[in-house]
């Protein structure tokens, strides 16, 4: 944390680096902040499923369909 201050701190320092630094102690102080992931499920990927699905049903119960 201290390197990271002087380098935030040192007006010499390339601005990359000072804002790589800040970024870094604010990842640490305050933490990263939450990623979301956006999925879209089709009607059609949601039938496949259902039916590998309904499948290993059949043949975890022993139905021979």
């Amino acid at each position: 944390m201290n390197a990271l201050r002087e380098i935030a701190e040192n007006q010499e320092a390339p601005a990359s680096a000072r804002v790589s630094a800040c970024k870094e102690i604010l990842d640490r102080a305050e933490g990263r902040p939450r990623q979301t992931v956006e999925a879209t499920v089709t009607d059609e990927t949601a039938k496949k499923y259902d039916s590998i699905a309904n499948q290993l049903r059949l043949e975890l119960l022993g139905a021979d369909e």
